[in-house]
């Protein structure tokens, strides 16, 4: 048994040790965690110059809450493999990740800064699915990595970086090119920080939240859609995003005719206003480009097993009708069905005038001010503000 140096955590090696969690604190949670595997998948885009999105079904049987179209859930991501294996490596402290361990909180009074890492672990599990080991480090955390950097050049470096009055520095260094845990190890390799430490400092590993894209009259599975992110890394290359990666690589073996034997862990959001009203009887408009359909393809099934009719108009926008129109034949169907009385798509890249989602309602201004002042309709709006479509 050994026990590695800290101040307020205590991290205990014992491999006669049994794994379990704190009472986490969840995001705006509204019910206990879930760990459910994906029952099916389907990737929803295909070709060139748009982005990998997918369908996922969630296996929800047994599961008693009873969501409403517009809820969220509350995903667990997983930090990639590689990147935690070479962060340990970089410590030269691999011999330990697998080993079991106790992770004791020295000071009660801190509590809440831990509730997001289990008692009794393995530092492979904790840095897989706890913490936060690609948001780009504040000053207080260089400051911190410099206390255990032996190279006086490497930490004259961190000193400056972390400096109250050196902002400029910082945001060049750091901020501008999402520089991480790892590639701060890899820059400054004389660092060797103690994993209490870490684990002291890193932030949480936060869930990502998604719109539920199907009826709750479905039983037995809940859809969602997500589309794959890209981001530059610290040299220039695409890295993929948390949570996106690991839910790609979860459903990959269902894609390819096998099963997942992955759980993916989950729970559901608080409500807000964008839920649909059941007793609803007014017009509604929604206005939803690209991932932002996802919760009115909900919306509609719903209507649709009900067999309700109303008025209602969806404004959807995408890149190219023939790659990443999602949803189409459902779409298609509801129109068919009367369920979606009014569907305006734009396409931006399937002609020389790009068209978007925005230019669709600026035509459409007088009869969207009609619906709303004088038929009090409601409208609702979801998407991705770094996306246009």
């Amino acid at each position: 048994m050994a026990i590695a140096e800290d101040v307020f955590l205590k991290i205990i090696f014992n491999e006669n040790i049994d794994q379990n969690e704190r009472q986490r604190i969840l995001p705006f949670g509204n019910s206990e965690i879930y760990e459910r595997k994906i029952k099916h998948a389907l990737k929803l885009t295909q070709g060139e110059d748009v982005k990998d999105i997918y369908d996922i079904a969630l296996n929800t049987e047994g599961i008693s809450y009873n969501f409403q179209p517009g809820d969220t859930i509350g995903v667990f991501p997983r930090n990639n493999v590689t990147e935690v294996a070479q962060i340990f490596e970089c410590l030269e402290c691999s011999d330990i990740i697998n080993e079991k361990c106790s992770i004791m909180l020295l000071d009660p009074k801190k509590s809440r800064l831990v509730s997001h890492l289990p008692v009794n672990t393995t530092l492979k599990d904790v840095f897989l699915n706890c913490v936060d080991i690609r948001t780009p480090p504040k000053k207080t955390f260089l400051k911190m990595l410099m206390k255990y950097t032996g190279n006086a050049e490497e930490r004259s470096i961190l000193e400056k970086l972390s400096s109250p009055s050196n902002s400029e520095d910082y945001i060049m260094f750091i901020s501008s090119n999402g520089r991480r845990l790892l590639d701060l190890l890899q820059t400054f390799p004389s660092c060797k920080v103690p994993i209490g430490k870490l684990l002291e400092n890193l932030p949480p590993l936060q869930p990502r939240a998604y719109s539920i894209s199907s009826s709750p009259l479905i039983t037995g599975e809940i859809h969602a859609t997500f589309s794959v992110e890209y981001f530059d890394d610290s040299d220039g290359r695409k890295i993929k995003g948390v949570c996106t990666e690991w839910l790609e690589e979860s459903l990959t073996p269902l894609l390819n005719g096998g099963e997942s034997d992955f759980d993916i862990r989950f729970y559901f959001r608080k409500p807000n206003f964008f839920r649909l009203n059941p007793d609803i009887t007014s017009p509604i408009i929604m206005i939803g480009p690209g991932t932002g359909v996802a919760p009115f393809v909900g919306f509609l099934q719903h209507l649709s097993l009900q067999g309700k009719a109303l008025e209602t108009w969806l404004f959807y926008g995408c890149r190219y009708q023939n790659k990443d129109y999602l949803y189409r034949s459902d779409l298609e169907r509801y129109l068919k069905e009367n369920c979606l009385k009014k569907l305006s798509v734009a396409f931006s890249r399937d002609q020389d005038i790009k068209v978007y989602v925005q230019d669709l309602i600026k035509n459409e201004t007088g009869q969207i001010y009609k619906k709303i002042v004088e038929e009090n309709a409601s409208v609702y709006v979801c998407g991705d503000l770094k996306d246009r479509y």
